[in-house]
């Protein structure tokens, strides 16, 4: 389902060239469609390929026109390697620009393309600044800003009745940008944010420790942990990692503040690769968990229908 939907996406966004190129006086026999990606063999450059192997296949949509795909690979982090990537793809005479991934990535990529005024899509980038035409107009997002994601966290924070919490974030434009709407709901119902962690961010997620903030957190004596990190950026199953070393730390007894008996809470928020949020939330009572799927999905629909 995740890959149908990331290649209905792709697929409509592709097909815009159609328009363009039967507009020109002289339709190009072969347009270029570079892109830039973390890995091979991603779900979005599987996907990309797909619809541009499917209009070529498609001789109805561009009769005259071959779709040809060019790529470059660069770490998800290295902003001057996406800049390379993007002049590389340029010179090439790509005609419009999927990627990278995160935003400051996309930021970076975004200074070639509006230059060169090259269309520029960025599939999984959900800074909010991102959503000015005037600074990014050739810029196209396919997925919903933080602060449409921020409501689905904001709406489950309300159902459960919390009001005192912290804030774990990754030390990057998603983590600190995500939890501005959230802050600002925040503190409109009064809601007492104690502290604001953040983590440095890295390309081995293994190398990723977050030990320190979730002390400091645990001096706070809070019961309720609000954490932000991006699925593009942290693979699913380190996602699950660092949620599992917060639960943890709860049930060995490391995190409690000093009422033991307290109900803990630890709510996350984890972006998928597509235009959908993903919240996991465990409740642990002396022993006793259990997660409230049904919420979720309810969150989870909610959250896809505003966007």
């Amino acid at each position: 389902m995740a890959g149908l939907q990331t290649f209905l996406a792709y697929l409509s966004l592709v097909l815009q060239l159609r328009w363009t190129v039967r507009v020109a006086a002289d339709a190009p026999s072969t347009v270029t469609i570079g892109g830039i990606f973390t890995d091979r063999n991603t779900m979005e450059e599987d996907a990309l390929r797909f619809a541009a192997k499917f209009i070529n296949t498609r001789r109805d949509i561009l009769p005259d026109t071959t779709l040809t795909v060019v790529t470059n690979y660069t770490e998800v982090f290295q902003t001057f390697q996406c800049m390379q990537s993007a002049c590389y793809l340029a010179e090439q005479g790509a005609a419009v620009i999927v990627g990278p991934r995160s935003s400051t990535s996309v930021k970076t990529v975004n200074n070639v393309c509006s230059g060169l005024h090259i269309p520029h899509i960025a599939p999984v980038a959900t800074d909010p600044l991102l959503g000015n035409q005037r600074m990014y107009p050739y810029l196209l997002r396919m997925s919903s800003p933080d602060t449409e994601q921020s409501r689905a966290l904001i709406a489950l924070v309300k159902h459960f009745g919390w009001t005192r919490m912290c804030i774990l974030t990754s030390l990057n434009d998603y983590g600190m940008n995500g939890v501005v709407e959230f802050q600002s709901v925040a503190a409109s119902y009064n809601w007492d944010v104690v502290s604001v962690q953040q983590f440095q961010v890295n390309s081995d997620p293994s190398k990723i420790d977050v030990r320190l903030q979730l002390q400091k957190i645990k001096g706070t004596g809070t019961a309720a942990i609000t954490s932000y990190w991006k699925r593009a950026v942290i693979p699913t199953e380190s996602s699950r990692d660092l949620h599992g070393e917060c639960t943890r730390a709860v049930q060995n007894g490391e995190f409690l503040g000093p009422h033991r008996d307290a109900r803990i809470h630890i709510s996350s928020l984890v972006v998928q690769q597509q235009n959908s949020a993903w919240s996991m939330v465990s409740f642990m009572e002396k022993g006793y968990t259990k997660r409230p799927e049904k919420y979720i999905k309810r969150t989870s629909a909610a959250t896809r229908r505003h966007m």
